[in-house]
């Protein structure tokens, strides 16, 4: 039977609500190993409500666990990062063009440091230069007037580094 059939067999069966207390097809809850005719007895809509109330309510816990996912699933964010430029190629586009032309020196020694590299006239580190984590490294310039006196820092390092240095 196909999946839009069984969903209007089911949209058919109807079971109460335990949270609103109103009758609606089976459809509108999920699917439950232990429930009655195999749904659970809340229904979607007061479940998402529940969801999104202790969410709100706990959010220390809804950021240690966003971050234990996308640490598991790393390549679940990724697929959401694509989607998303594709979808607005152009606003990415118009925003780094916006970008670079706010300050044409900052965008000139981060080109003649990724060119040094790319060449092997600037040799990349792999430990981070902060913390010596291993991973994703981004170029840092303590004076852009000097392009190729760069720290290799790790994304937080790096953070970090620029934060100190626009409060003082």
């Amino acid at each position: 039977m196909p999946d839009d059939a069984v969903a209007a067999a089911l949209a058919w069966i109807y079971r109460t609500c335990r949270k609103c207390g109103i009758t609606k097809g089976l459809d509108k809850f999920y699917q439950s190993k232990d429930g009655l005719l195999g749904r659970r007895s809340t229904c979607k809509a007061c479940l998402i409500a529940a969801t999104l109330a202790y969410q709100r309510a706990h959010p220390e816990k809804k950021k240690v666990h966003a971050a234990r996912y996308r640490e598991r699933k790393p390549e679940v964010g990724a697929a959401q990062k694509r989607r998303y430029r594709e979808a607005n190629r152009a606003v990415m586009q118009d925003k780094q063009r916006q970008y670079r032309a706010s300050d044409r020196r900052k965008d000139a020694a981060r080109c003649q440091a990724r060119r040094a590299i790319a060449s092997g006239r600037l040799a990349k580190s792999v430990l981070c230069q902060g913390c010596g984590k291993t991973g994703r490294l981004e170029i840092s310039h303590n004076d852009y007037d000097k392009p190729l006196e760069v720290e290799f820092l790790c994304v937080t390092c790096h953070r970090r580094k620029d934060t100190a240095n626009a409060r003082s």
